[in-house]
């Protein structure tokens, strides 16, 4: 197992908020040591969403997109490419004269 090495204290707050996102109880129960094992370090700094640009800047967008273009054209190119082909035979009744006929190729 890795043991993981913290530089912040972890506070009941952030285990209140792991538990609230899914986190189980052995991951409760990992944390709750981490706390214990954090009390001596110091309080980690609180983030804001205010913290952060509401929208990525055009740059960004663009960046973002064009790798998205990329990854996805990867992707369709390493589809394998398969050729269908589709027969169709059709039958005639010929005691129900009004069902119709096909056409004759």
């Amino acid at each position: 197992m890795t043991r993981a090495k913290l530089t912040e204290r972890l506070d009941d707050d952030a285990i209140e908020e792991l538990q609230s996102q899914g986190a189980g109880p052995l991951t409760v129960e990992e944390l709750e040591r981490h706390r214990e094992r954090s009390m001596e370090l110091p309080a980690a700094k609180p983030v804001h969403l205010s913290d952060f640009p509401s929208t990525p800047s055009p740059e960004e967008q663009l960046r973002v997109l064009t790798k998205a273009t990329d990854l996805a054209m990867q992707y369709t190119a390493s589809l394998p490419n398969f050729i269908c082909t589709q027969n169709i035979q059709r039958y005639v009744d010929e005691r129900k004269p009004k069902s119709g006929r096909p056409a004759t190729p």
